[in-house]
């Protein structure tokens, strides 16, 4: 939507609501690895025996792991998380706790950004065109100043509030904003509006192509 929505950006005072740009501790999503356990110290849990595996199935059916709750049927799954990456607040702060008298768990969903320069000119040039059902393009701004960056739908994920870092004073833009929750609907339920003013940018952009 480069041209089409301006600003993408605002400056904007620290607040955990939809469209406020924070710094995070989002993972790597899915993730790829898990712990085969293979000898746990029947005296003290904590110390234990394991490989890393990719996630199959024999990193299941070890002995329960009381310290940290791990019931013989789970498995200890591993993934990466980046400190301080920059998320963009989509919603679910209220979310409630499904058993009785428990606290409602303080959380929130985040699509986790990206620098597009970690990317190759095609896929810079492909989300910017929104070939990726998975890709929000964000571009380079100079006032309020932020780098180029693609969000990753497909890394959307909830994190504690407590996580959250640093505030980076800024947060999309009402237009920015419905534009990325019209996409991410789309790439999560596979629903489209026939109106789609994004839609309609990618056609113009790939009949430049033609």
């Amino acid at each position: 939507m480069h041209g089409w929505i301006d600003p993408f950006y605002e400056k904007a005072a620290a607040a955990v609501e939809p469209g406020q740009i924070w710094s995070a501790q989002p993972i790597g999503l899915p993730p790829r690895h898990a712990l085969k356990i293979e000898k746990v110290d029947p005296k003290d849990d904590r110390k234990l025996d394991f490989k890393l595996r990719g996630r199959t199935d024999d990193t299941f059916g070890h002995p329960p792991i009381h310290s940290i709750g791990l019931r013989s049927d789970e498995a200890a799954v591993l993934a990466r998380a980046t400190r301080g990456r920059p998320v963009v607040v989509l919603g679910g702060t209220s979310g409630a706790q499904l058993r009785p008298g428990a606290e409602a768990d303080a959380i929130v969903m985040v699509v986790p950004l990206y620098a597009a320069d970690g990317y190759d000119e095609a896929a810079r040039r492909g989300a910017a065109r929104y070939e990726f059902a998975n890709a929000f393009y964000l571009p380079a701004s100079r006032r309020p100043r932020c780098d180029e960056r693609i969000a990753r739908l497909d890394h959307t994920q909830p994190v504690c509030r407590a996580d959250l870092g640093g505030h980076l004073g800024l947060r999309l833009a009402g237009d920015a904003l419905d534009a990325l929750v019209e996409w991410f609907v789309a790439f999560a339920t596979g629903r489209r509006l026939d109106d789609s003013l994004i839609l309609d940018y990618r056609a113009e952009q790939l009949a430049g192509d033609t």
